[in-house]
């Protein structure tokens, strides 16, 4: 809405989120205002603010001009110009802190508790690392870039398939589509399957049947990738291989023939490489359970159980300081006994 003042569905998702004092009522006799004199909500707006406190205004719904309306309408307007004005002066990464501030929106979300408001708050600061990419741009710029780029994301709804192009699509919005080349990102532990899914057997389910539901969107040949560390909320830390992509038929498989040599060799020991392969060397320091190691990322923590996979070994390590429970491949894990 600052990018863009005339845009009527954003203000009518955010003028009383949070609470303000402006019913839906009055939101109703603003729109119907806008409309009968054709102009954009914010104008109508600004009219209905412009003319507070004058019962004879003309062109105003008498609802309009009480206090009691006009005043939460006249406040709303005041923060918008404030945040306005701020977005010509500062750059998008402390425009979104001042939004989140003076808006009051990430206190309200806090103060839900429900899981519906935390995806909303990991949304937030996914956003606000993002726009870390446009924090060298003179204002309003990098704001302008940054919605530019999210735009980019393509809708489902205008998919249209004779297209000669390539769609981003996520796993839930293809189904019943089919493409004859499919690209997965994200194969990881964490991603898919979710994080959030992983003390469930019935979410992980759902999580391979989403999987299943992507992977057959492909009539001819399907990729399955994966990151060896992803950056996520501002935070950098290595990453396992999705246990779905070992529940893949070998014989249905082929590791990647047009990397170099060394990522090959690492990607057919981890991925492709059967899981009954037994291990070819051992590591100097094998962990047991019960032992403490240091992390350089997620702290400290106890060794839950440490066992093979194909030429490498997994450990899992419950940290201690708020990262969790995670599952680490020994050779790129670089624990430290303590």
């Amino acid at each position: 809405l600052l990018a863009n003042p005339d845009d009527d569905v954003s203000l009518g998702r955010i003028i009383n989120t949070p609470t303000r004092g402006i019913g839906q009522r009055t939101v109703q006799e603003l729109t119907r205002m806008a409309r009968g004199l054709e102009i954009p909500l914010m104008e109508a707006l600004r009219i209905v603010s412009s003319q507070q406190g004058n019962p004879d205004s003309p062109g105003i719904p008498a609802s309009l001009r009480s206090s009691r309306a006009a005043r939460p309408l006249a406040d709303f307007l005041k923060l918008m110009d404030g945040l306005a004005d701020q977005s010509r002066k500062v750059d998008v990464v402390e425009l979104i802190d001042e939004v989140l501030n003076k808006t009051g929106y990430e206190g309200h979300l806090e103060r839900q508790k429900t899981e519906d408001a935390e995806d909303r708050l990991r949304n937030i600061k996914e956003l606000r690392h993002t726009a870390q990419e446009f924090r060298a741009m003179d204002p309003p710029d990098g704001l302008i870039s940054m919605l530019e780029r999210l735009a980019l994301v393509a809708n489902v709804d205008d998919y249209v398939e004779a297209s000669e192009s390539l769609t981003l699509i996520t796993l839930h919005q293809a189904k019943g589509l089919e493409f004859p080349v499919v690209f997965i990102l994200g194969m990881e532990e964490g991603v898919l399957p979710h994080f959030r899914s992983m003390d469930s057997e019935a979410e992980i389910e759902e999580e391979r049947r989403l999987c299943y539901v992507g992977m057959t969107r492909s009539k001819e040949r399907l990729y399955l990738l994966r990151a060896f560390r992803r950056s996520l909320m501002g935070n950098s830390s290595t990453s396992l291989p999705s246990r779905f992509l070992e529940e893949i038929p070998r014989h249905l498989t082929a590791p990647p023939a047009t990397v170099p040599r060394k990522v090959r060799t690492v990607l057919a020991r981890d991925v492709w490489a059967p899981a009954t392969e037994p291990a070819t060397s051992q590591p100097e320091t094998l962990f047991k359970s019960g032992d403490k190691v240091l992390h350089p990322t997620f702290g400290e923590g106890m060794v839950v159980s440490c066992v093979p996979s194909g030429s490498d070994f997994e450990v899992t390590v419950a940290f201690t300081e708020g990262a969790g429970v995670k599952r680490l491949l020994l050779s790129f894990a670089h624990l430290e006994h303590v």
